[in-house]
């Protein structure tokens, strides 16, 4: 089953995953992360100016290439994908394709409507019986 983590209350949700993805790679694990398409390619970006280059794919409507990146970047949901280790979801969506995982990690941002959509996917999570863990970023 599906491990859920939720870090709220993140104050720069672009650094703060680029930070989740660092320590993934670091433990070995792959990741795939499902945002809006603006959101990605600011994720793109940001992991070419990182200390060293962190190899990654972006999945676009009219990809012909086979996805072999250790982090695989998304705005939709795909029908294949090369690993299901670590998801970690940036939209306000809930991801149809996240029970594939072993691990999904939510990242909300302080604003009242990603945390009021967050709360929706946690009741939902919690109401199939994922085991569930809160972090709030803020407090640390």
């Amino acid at each position: 089953m599906t491990k859920i983590d939720f870090f709220s209350n993140a104050p720069n949700r672009l650094e703060y995953v680029t930070r989740l993805l660092k320590k993934v790679l670091a433990a070995q694990q792959k990741a795939v992360v499902f945002a809006p398409a603006n959101t990605l390619s600011q994720i793109s970006y940001a992991l070419w100016q990182l200390d060293g280059f962190y190899a990654h794919d972006v999945i676009t409507p009219n990809a012909a290439e086979p996805l072999v990146a250790p982090i695989i970047l998304t705005s939709t949901a795909p029908a294949h994908l090369p690993h299901y280790e670590v998801l970690i979801n940036l939209s306000d969506e809930l991801p149809s394709f996240f029970a594939a995982f072993l691990r999904l990690i939510e990242v909300v941002p302080a604003q009242d409507e990603p945390k009021q959509k967050a709360r929706e996917r946690w009741a939902h999570y919690k109401s199939r019986g994922y085991p569930l863990t809160h972090f709030d970023i803020a407090k640390k």
